[in-house]
């Protein structure tokens, strides 16, 4: 079976008004989850940017999905792989573990 994962977006930080703009977004706090019989997850945050390019969502109106959108922009497609990768390796250790404790014999 594969990794399946998911993003999760844990909170955001805003200024209460800045350039006209109400609770403007400048910080998301993430977490890419993953799970295949065992579950590892990463998390982080990353900075909102914006310029005069840039589309202003109003706060109420912000889905799920663009905000996540913002993350893997923010962390670009190589770090999004390098997560991925390290969640996997987490949860293949945890399937077949190299080191495990045992119990005492003589406490049996």
């Amino acid at each position: 079976m594969a990794v399946t994962y998911e993003w999760v977006i844990e909170g955001l930080d805003a200024y209460p008004k800045m350039d006209n703009r109400v609770n403007q977004v400048h910080t998301v706090h993430w977490r890419l989850n993953g799970v295949d019989g065992y579950s590892a997850t990463a998390y982080g945050t990353v900075g909102v940017q914006y310029d005069s390019t840039t589309k202003f969502v109003d706060f109420t109106k912000l889905s799920k999905d663009e905000v996540v959108s913002w993350v893997i922009d923010a962390l670009g497609e190589e770090e999004v792989t390098r997560l991925k990768a390290g969640i996997a390796g987490e949860i293949n250790a945890r399937k077949t573990p190299t080191s495990v404790s045992l119990d005492l014999p003589w406490n049996n």
